[in-house]
């Protein structure tokens, strides 16, 4: 890259400008990232990555543990049974107890020192403590498929499905990955295993196809390419905005959500997909296709009947944060619902605002900020999808009302409840509004975290649920009424009535003005 065009560039996601410095990296055999000096670029770099570092405490017989693991897998294929971990836990000095072991791995899990998967029924004996054991067989398929689609015609049936459809069945598999073959020497039916923990992952969906354990791989297909695309030209698409880029897999992850659906799984239209591009349909739920597009920032959503609009956004929403969830995203990079921005200054999204105050929704350009008013195509994307009073007020502001009552009420909560969050979790585990590894993670006493500090990061698990779904706010209101003291009644209903307060003052539009909008829509 020549030198002017280096320092044009800038990174996706960051305030300004940034430059990329090109560094030689046969360098490092020199020892020339020793004693740098300052103004230079290696230097440069070395202090961005020291100001961005933080670090986490590790208990020194758990960091002494992950290094046995390391010794140990290096003699074999990377993968270790959870038991025979637990046995090496016992054999240090320190003597880690089975139990111990356990919360050691899944800390050094978090710390991606390796990878464990306690709540996959089908891989939740395995520990991959060389990460690269699992990435291999990744990219062992990624690299076959590359390699193979130039001679797709003159493939195998079974080849041919991957190479073309992203169908991968135990047998493929084999023959594809080397990586695999070598761990199943030691873990008889780990293919077996891998295939339920790849969906599990949402890397893959099991197909209801004659052929048994067959699964669709999205991340296999082609990419298209989208520089114009534009499946429906006279309806606007709804985009799903993210601050930063998407997430690495997490659109792929989506698309093996919504064909996972347990009680109307979606359909795959074989004949039109890509990875990064995505043809649905929902006999007895849409009226025509859904079509899902991946951008650098945005997924874009496309339907052809308007009618479809409110179905499919709140699937497609779901299906996001379900795969954010199993990813182990934050929450607070969940997308914002946007449009394409009709400012003229090139392609690119607007964010979805309320305005309190005003009482409206507006867009906010994501280059300039400056505020554009909603066009009249878009509002059918942003209603409710029940034909209530409200129906024309933007879901939203039930969700952002509720998340601020309880933000603001945190302190109260956590000091009246602190003692109380082992109970909450699992009444809220058993309401389904958080799930089992997260109510393990917040109870664990291995963590080493006060009372106060469980609450508050109970509070914020709550906090993001109601971000999605404003009813888990009377979920979790009534679960602290149920503790039935006087005090926790009365705090319990003073939440709900600043609801209520919150929720007046957002005063709906005149009922005149509501109608004559319905008539021009």
């Amino acid at each position: 890259m020549a030198k002017n065009q280096l320092m044009t560039c800038d990174i996706v996601g960051h305030e300004g400008r940034i430059y990329l410095y090109e560094v030689d990296g046969r360098k490092a055999r020199d020892k020339a990232f020793e004693n740098l000096q300052p103004g230079s670029d290696l230097y440069k770099i070395a202090q961005a990555l020291e100001d961005n570092a933080y670090q986490i405490k590790v208990p020194l017989k758990w960091y002494c543990f992950g290094v046995l693991l390391h010794d140990v897998a290096k003699e074999g294929c990377g993968v270790l049974s959870l038991s025979y971990c637990q046995e090496l836990g016992q054999q240090l000095k320190v003597n880690l107890s089975p139990k111990e072991s356990l919360s050691a791995i899944k800390f050094l899990s978090f710390l991606n020192r390796l990878l464990f998967y306690p709540d996959s029924t089908a891989a939740c004996d395995l520990v991959f403590v060389n990460i690269e054991s699992l990435i291999n067989i990744l990219r062992d398929l990624l690299v076959f498929v590359y390699d193979a689609h130039s001679d797709a015609k003159y493939l195998l049936p079974d080849q041919k499905a991957l190479v073309c459809k992203g169908h991968l069945s135990i047998e493929i598999l084999r023959k594809a990955s080397k990586s695999c073959n070598k761990i199943s020497q030691a873990f008889p039916n780990f293919d077996k295993k891998l295939l339920g923990l790849f969906e599990y992952l949402l890397i893959a969906a099991q197909l209801d196809l004659l052929e048994k354990d067959t699964f669709f791989m999205p991340a296999l297909l082609p990419i298209r390419d989208l520089s114009n695309i534009n499946p429906y030209p006279s309806t606007t698409p709804l985009l799903l905005y993210f601050e930063s880029a998407i997430p690495m897999g997490l659109f792929c992850a989506v698309i093996v959500h919504l064909l996972s659906h347990t009680k109307s799984p979606w359909k795959v239209v074989e004949e039109s997909n890509f990875s990064n591009f995505f043809s649905l349909s929902r006999p007895g739920y849409l009226e025509g296709r859904l079509i899902l597009v991946e951008q650098l920032d945005c997924i874009a959503l496309y339907c052809k009947s308007a009618n479809d609009y409110i179905p499919a956004r709140d699937a497609v929403e779901e299906a996001v944060d379900v795969a954010m969830s199993k990813h182990k995203l934050s929450m607070c990079e969940k997308p914002k619902q946007g449009f394409y921005c009709p400012c003229g200054k090139g392609r690119h999204a607007a964010q979805v605002i309320w305005l309190i105050p005003q009482q409206r929704y507006i867009l906010s350009c994501t280059i300039d900020e400056e505020s554009q008013d909603i066009p009249n195509d878009c509002w059918k994307w942003l209603r409710k999808q029940k034909h209530d009073e409200l129906q024309h007020l933007p879901e939203i502001l039930d969700t952002k009302i509720a998340s601020k009552v309880l933000l603001d009420k945190s302190e109260e909560i956590r000091n009246y409840f602190a003692r109380d969050f082992s109970q909450i979790a699992e009444k809220l585990l058993q309401k389904e509004v958080i799930t089992v590894s997260e109510k393990n993670s917040i109870t664990d006493r291995n963590t080493g975290q006060s009372e106060y500090q469980r609450m508050d990061d109970l509070l914020k698990l709550v906090r993001d649920s109601v971000g999605v779904e404003a009813s888990i706010f009377s979920i979790f209101v009534e679960i602290l009424k149920e503790k039935g003291t006087l005090a926790a009644k009365k705090l319990a209903e003073g939440l709900t009535k600043r609801y209520d307060e919150l929720s007046s003052d957002a005063i709906l539009e005149p009922s005149s003005k509501r109608a004559k909008r319905c008539e021009q829509d």
